[in-house]
């Protein structure tokens, strides 16, 4: 059975300084996904945390994390384009 080939990434606080500790905890988030089939590319990146968006619920809690956009859309358009022909069947 040929699969299809697929990349993952993941956007969180954890990569909020993309650093070899960071990296390291956010690509065990991703450890189950690869044991079930290899990804030709993963793409770790900081997120955004804006409690004013978050559900009433949860905003409290997102009021006590460290609030701002942390995402660096340069490195994610750079990930995003090393794909391009690694993911066609």
């Amino acid at each position: 059975m040929q699969r299809l080939p697929f990349a993952l990434f993941s956007v969180g606080l954890t990569m909020v300084q993309d650093v070899p500790d960071a990296r390291a905890r956010a690509d065990s988030f991703l450890a189950p996904l690869k044991k079930a089939a290899q990804p030709v590319s993963v793409g770790l990146f900081g997120g955004l945390v804006d409690a004013d968006r978050a559900p009433f619920p949860i905003k409290l809690a997102v009021k006590a994390m460290p609030q701002g956009d942390y995402r660096d859309w340069d490195a994610i358009r750079a990930w995003a384009e090393s794909l391009r022909g690694k993911l066609a069947s």
